[in-house]
């Protein structure tokens, strides 16, 4: 598992980067937000309601919880439905509409994905406490993945729980 992580690392570079990027130019609408995008994901933590949903479909966590949300969390929210907005009647590749810019969406798409399917798939095969341990460092990357996931199943309209194992994986992290 670390060495597919070590090689997810230029995945994990443009990742940040185009995302710190684009809070900058959404800091310069949402003047109250947090100076770094690092500092809101912290104020914010995961999205409620991500694992009890008891087979309710991921895409409706918007209809059903927006209404609920802090207003660091509807900044976050906000942000994250920037990146990926719904898809509307919008026609096309996703990476064509995102606030990401349009030099790097298509970057930005596949390492976000990359990264989701990395932790989606190993976490069910080691123990969360190892996992909680050695990966503490990813706690702000998992936690705006799991995010990201919701957002991004707006344009998608994949129906479905979502990245339950990444979302297992960013709970436990911020209890730590």
């Amino acid at each position: 598992m670390d060495q597919k992580y070590n090689d997810l690392a230029s995945s994990r570079e443009i990742f940040w980067t185009a995302l710190r990027e684009a809070y900058i130019r959404f800091r310069q609408e949402q003047t109250q937000s947090p100076v770094s995008l690092e500092a809101l994901i912290q104020a914010v933590g995961n999205p409620i309601d991500l694992l009890s949903r008891k087979g309710r479909d991921l895409r409706l966590w918007p209809a059903e919880n927006t209404s609920k949300l802090g207003s660091d969390q509807r900044l976050l929210w906000n942000f994250v439905s920037l990146i990926y907005p719904a898809r509307q009647d919008r026609q096309g590749k996703i990476s064509n509409f995102s606030f990401i810019a349009k030099e790097s969406s298509e970057a930005f798409h596949k390492a976000r994905g990359d990264l989701a399917r990395f932790w989606n798939a190993w976490v069910p095969s080691l123990k969360m406490r190892y996992l909680c341990k050695r990966y503490k460092a990813a706690r702000e990357q998992l936690i705006l993945l799991c995010w990201l996931e919701i957002a991004l199943l707006q344009w998608t309209q994949e129906p479905g729980e979502g990245k339950t194992a990444l979302f297992k994986l960013a709970l436990e992290l911020q209890k730590i």
